[in-house]
């Protein structure tokens, strides 16, 4: 992670490049691109996923212990500058219980049967898996399609999909802020 975010190339580090190719894919499962890079990253290692993104989104070349220490806290970093919803942070938990197995995993997996296909298979079930629940998930549901799928949200607004790079508009802002959730549980 150091390396991808000391490098320049243009002007932006190279995680700000990597994660802009990435942001299609995961905007349509409801994600971003600095996530998905996190996952790639964290294949040695699942337990680093989030101080990944973390220091992916303050542009921090280290793991940060306390966010306060930066000035920041961790609403700033996600909500405010990156635009998580209830829905991102939904996608992210669910994501990280169905994503590939780490790599020491990977390479039992191949001590144990022998075989480069099970291996592949055994780290490529499990993340098609996750990106098919994620893209059903995000995709063609309204707000009010959400309250039938996920009875335990309790803010209207806040399962709109990420919007970190398609900011409602001002219409589209008040038309789901008017919405009375009561008509749509």
């Amino acid at each position: 992670m150091w390396l991808l975010i000391a490098i320049n190339v243009s002007g932006q580090s190279l995680t700000v490049w990597i994660s802009g190719g990435l942001d299609p894919v995961g905007m349509a499962i409801g994600l971003d691109g600095v996530i998905l890079l996190a996952y790639i990253i964290a294949i040695p290692a699942n337990e680093i996923v989030v101080p990944t993104i973390l220091m992916a989104y303050t542009g921090h070349s280290m793991i940060i212990e306390n966010l306060s220490t930066i000035g920041l806290s961790l609403e700033q970093v996600l909500v405010e500058q990156n635009s998580w919803t209830l829905l991102t942070a939904i996608n992210q938990m669910l994501f990280s219980l169905l994503h590939n197995p780490c790599s020491t995993t990977m390479f039992t997996i191949y001590k144990e049967t022998k075989s480069a296909k099970w291996t592949a298979v055994s780290g490529l079930i499990p993340l098609s898996i996750g990106f098919i629940i994620l893209f059903i998930l995000n995709q063609g549901y309204s707000c009010s399609n959400y309250y039938r799928v996920l009875p335990f949200a309790f803010v209207c607004g806040g399962l709109q999909s990420n919007t970190r790079y398609r900011q409602p508009s001002a219409e589209m802002s008040l038309a789901i802020r008017s919405k009375s959730c009561s008509t749509l549980v």
